[in-house]
């Protein structure tokens, strides 16, 4: 009887752990980093984001000339175990994604961060829009 209560116990304190790092994504309430799943970095290799980088914002634009037609994105992550992939594509922390080609006018680069323990994701959102 006393292991089933023990068995019990532990699945109740795995069950609220979880709960916690759905209601609060970017750290969970029992201290569990590993739920972390945001950058503390996000730079463009032509243009300034606007509005400026800052880890609890996820929607940016970024206006760039005609002359630009690609683009390369370099994303730091808040943890080093985090998983990093920008367009689908995966990304090494504080490296430069592969080129991303821009068409006239706008579209969408998507940056996303999956936590260590893979229960939390982020995304960041990038409206690219190349002048014509």
């Amino acid at each position: 009887m006393q292991k089933l209560l023990t068995l019990g116990l532990i699945l109740a304190l795995a069950a609220t752990s979880s709960c916690d790092r759905l209601t609060n994504p970017r750290t969970a309430t029992n201290g569990d980093v590993t739920s972390n799943a945001t950058l503390t970095g996000l730079t463009v290799s032509s243009g300034t984001l606007s509005p400026t980088f800052a880890p609890g914002t996820t929607s940016y634009s970024l206006p760039v000339t005609n002359d630009i037609t690609s683009i390369t994105i370099t994303p730091t992550a808040a943890l080093a175990d985090q998983v990093v992939t920008v367009n689908g594509g995966l990304v090494a922390t504080g490296s430069a994604s592969p080129a991303i080609s821009l068409p006239i006018g706008t579209s969408f680069i998507i940056v996303r961060v999956a936590s260590a323990d893979g229960a939390t994701t982020q995304s960041y959102t990038i409206a690219v829009n190349r002048a014509p």
